[in-house]
């Protein structure tokens, strides 16, 4: 059976389901100020790590994604309202109100033509934007948070390092950089050998969503 009571639901502690199963841990507790309104700070950090780079699966046909790691550090911060005060709905809405900011530390190696290209950088971003989603509680003791949607301005730097192999293309490459979502656009590789530098200062839309389980005391 399912009841929710806020007043009851006067701490929560709460680890995000999606997000681990992608390897981040994201662990978040909630302070209930009254039957509507709280606040709650989630912090994520994902160890660096080789994985899959979904950023560069855009990139022309003929390069070779051989490497690729990233450890990401990040935080947030939501004030919620929920849309009712009810103790015992089977369901609360709310949207709420956050800022959240991430650090991203990663090396991505690819080869074009018999040639190797190595990105090494920092990306950072903040985004201010609203949420929606839905939070259930059961028996008193478990809670299942669901963000459907947050959406929000999106502030980002990307910086770092390219290293290359012999007689690299890097016109071609950065070109191929443009088809990076959000950033790409804005990379621009400067030096006349390697190592070179880039750096990319952006404005976009940040999207994310939440599954999170979590215990009440």
């Amino acid at each position: 059976m399912f009841t929710l009571s806020l007043t009851a639901q006067i701490r929560v502690a709460k680890v995000n389901l999606a997000s681990a199963a992608f390897g981040t841990a994201s662990f978040s507790f909630e302070k209930v100020r009254d039957k509507q309104f709280s606040w709650q700070l989630t912090a994520t950090y994902r160890p660096r790590i080789s994985g899959p780079n979904m950023a560069f699966n855009n990139l022309e046909t003929g390069w070779e994604l051989s490497g690729s790691e990233a450890q990401v550090i990040g935080g947030q911060l939501a004030y919620r309202f929920y849309t009712r005060k009810g103790r015992t709905q089977p369901t609360k809405p709310y949207i709420a109100g956050y800022f959240q900011h991430h650090v991203w530390d990663a090396s991505v190696t690819h080869q074009y033509d018999g040639t190797s290209y190595t990105a090494e950088g920092k990306w950072t971003q903040s985004v201010l934007g609203l949420q929606y989603g839905v939070q259930w509680v059961v028996n008193d003791a478990w809670s299942i948070d669901l963000t459907l949607v947050g959406f929000g301005l999106a502030f980002g730097q990307v910086s770092g390092t390219a290293t290359t192999g012999p007689e690299p293309n890097i016109g071609f490459w950065e070109e191929n950089l443009g088809s990076i979502p959000w950033v790409g656009n804005h990379i621009n590789v400067v030096g006349s050998e390697s190592p070179y530098t880039f750096k990319a200062d952006y404005t976009s839309i940040g999207i994310h969503s939440a599954l999170r389980l979590g215990i009440l005391f």
